[in-house]
């Protein structure tokens, strides 16, 4: 099985008897066996419950794509409880698949190492940047297995938002940088529906990535960065999560805007950025400002106020559309 390297629901269980339980449960499947047994002395009243376990042993290891992980049947005897697994492949096609993986993953790391890549944002950046522009969110069967794991996306470039998180845990692993899968919940407060996004620690300072909706809410067909390293109370806004399962994120050091310098306490800042970027020829362009209720008459008014010394120098107009996030104030800009 593809080896998981940083496997934090392991490190929050609290007892020997726990993480013994998992071990074996890890051991079981990466040597594909379909019945597992657990002995009953390993459980007592104050064990996590068997179901948790293995939520945790699915969520630390996405290489386990074989498993479907949405049925499990757990069979009590008088000295052991018999967990039984449903595999989509036979082992043969299991070992074929994950020497495909490898390879891809290898070729995509080699990339990055071509472009001397070295710190853990520039490596996280890049892989982000990989999945949100090669995956396209599966719109069509949303059940079909492989979407659901590291297949859809590595092997068909398409996926739904459990496969972007697995995905992208299996690359930052690839390079020693750790991640977390989340589940929990979408909310826009017009639909809700059941969700799977990343923390990532850089630094000792954890953040939330969301592959998914960076991915489905591309800039012009350019990748959109507004959930690359976000704090509880950005992504909070329309995510749910049950927060006493992992770490606080509370810093903005790593967050992309920050980090490109394209982060603002106000619209003249954010103006004077546009002027810079269209000086430079870049016309599509994406900033954050640090309020995000700004009027649409203000941020008309920014985006003028940085266009027209340069765009409006010897012609007789332009052109342009924007969009903005209200939720964290990033604004995604197109000059025609």
């Amino acid at each position: 099985m593809i080896n998981s390297k940083y496997k934090y629901y392991r490190q929050i269980l609290k007892r020997q008897n726990e993480i013994e339980i998992y071990n074996h449960i890890l051991d079981g499947l990466s040597n594909y066996n379909k019945n597992i047994f657990i002995e009953k002395s390993l459980i007592d009243s104050q064990t996590t419950s068997l179901t948790d376990i293995l939520d945790y042993v699915f969520l630390d290891n996405p290489g386990m794509f074989f498993v479907d992980t949405s049925i499990t049947w757990f069979t009590y005897g008088q000295d052991e409880v018999e967990i039984t697994f449903i595999f989509h492949y036979e082992n043969e096609e299991i070992i074929k698949l994950e020497n495909k993986i490898n390879n891809i993953v290898r070729s995509i790391i080699k990339i990055g190492e071509q472009a001397n890549l070295s710190s853990k944002y520039e490596w996280e950046l890049y892989l982000h940047d990989f999945l949100a522009d090669k995956v396209d969110y599966e719109k069509g069967d949303l059940s079909y297995h492989k979407v659901h794991s590291v297949i859809g996306p590595l092997l068909f470039n398409r996926s739904v938002c459990e496969g972007y998180a697995k995905a992208f845990k299996l690359l930052c692993d690839a390079v020693n940088l750790p991640c977390i899968i989340l589940h929990g919940i979408a909310d826009d407060k017009k639909t809700s529906e059941n969700h799977a996004w990343n923390m990532v620690r850089i630094d000792k300072k954890y953040y939330h990535v969301d592959t998914t909706w960076d991915s489905c809410n591309k800039n012009n067909g350019h990748v959109n960065h507004k959930l690359l390293n976000v704090t509880d109370y950005d992504i909070g806004k329309d995510h749910i999560w049950d927060r006493k399962m992992v770490p606080q994120c509370n810093s903005q050091f790593h967050n992309y805007y920050v980090m490109n310098k394209s982060y603002f306490k106000n619209t003249n800042q954010g103006a004077a950025y546009i002027n810079s970027m269209l000086g430079k020829g870049i016309k599509n362009i994406s900033l954050r400002l640090e309020k995000c209720d700004y009027s649409y008459k203000e941020l008309e008014t920014m985006i003028k106020n940085g266009a027209d010394p340069v765009l409006l120098n010897g012609y007789n107009g332009y052109r342009y559309v924007y969009s903005h996030d209200d939720k964290r104030g990033v604004i995604n800009i197109q000059f025609k």
